[in-house]
């Protein structure tokens, strides 16, 4: 009997275990989306598209097929302009019928990074991390843009990395869409955070788990 109760405890102590550290400690930050020009290997066909929140700003539209945290924002562009400490604006729209939609969130942060990495030769990496992290929900399609709070950021177009071209170019509150060229209309940007498990995928690796400590202890 002692023998099975200790059996039983150690399995119990297993699971808790793993449901802790899968629910409960979040995956270090990753890049969950790139458009760097470098990874892409699109042509740049502009450093130059005036970015300022309170003016002429832009968004491009993505989604995850699983829900996610994100914790930063790269863009790319001209490496004239952005200086560390500078404010910059982050804008999260929904996406209603193909179209930037309502604006869900808005941060002011700082440019944390300026930086090379995932740059070429004109543009450079411009980073700025969350305060507070923006939940979004799996297989939904959103808008975002980062742009200077209170100065143009020269943001840098890519051509082809998506045909349909689908970088919304604002102007106080209305918009349309960048067509600097047959197939442009992309935004280089990045987009850092963490991938948030779906539950039942967690209790089959419990279960998985449940198992194989029971074959080891019978």
């Amino acid at each position: 009997m002692l023998c099975n109760q200790s059996r039983a405890s150690y399995l119990f102590m297993a699971i808790a275990m793993v449901a802790i550290i899968f629910f409960c400690e979040p995956a270090g930050a990753a890049i969950l989306l790139d458009k760097s020009p470098a990874t892409t290997g699109a042509t740049v066909i502009t450093n130059a598209l005036g970015n300022a929140s309170t003016s002429q700003n832009f968004a491009e539209d993505f989604s995850f097929s699983s829900a996610a945290s994100l914790t930063a924002m790269d863009i790319y562009m001209s490496p004239l302009l952005p200086v560390v400490g500078d404010s910059v604006t982050i804008r999260l729209y929904e996406d209603t019928s193909g179209i930037p939609g309502t604006l869900l969130t808005e941060l002011i942060e700082e440019i944390a990074i300026i930086d090379s990495e995932g740059a070429v030769t004109g543009n450079v990496r411009v980073h700025a991390d969350f305060t507070t992290p923006i939940s979004l929900d799996a297989a939904k399609t959103y808008w975002i843009g980062m742009s200077g709070t209170s100065k143009d950021l020269d943001l840098t177009g890519l051509s082809g990395v998506d045909p349909t071209g689908t970088m919304a170019q604002f102007t106080g509150t209305t918009f349309g869409f960048f067509t600097g060229e047959v197939g442009a209309d992309d935004m280089a940007f990045r987009l850092e955070g963490t991938l948030v498990p779906e539950p039942a995928t967690g209790l089959l690796l419990l279960v998985g788990i449940s198992f194989g400590f029971l074959r080891i202890f019978n």
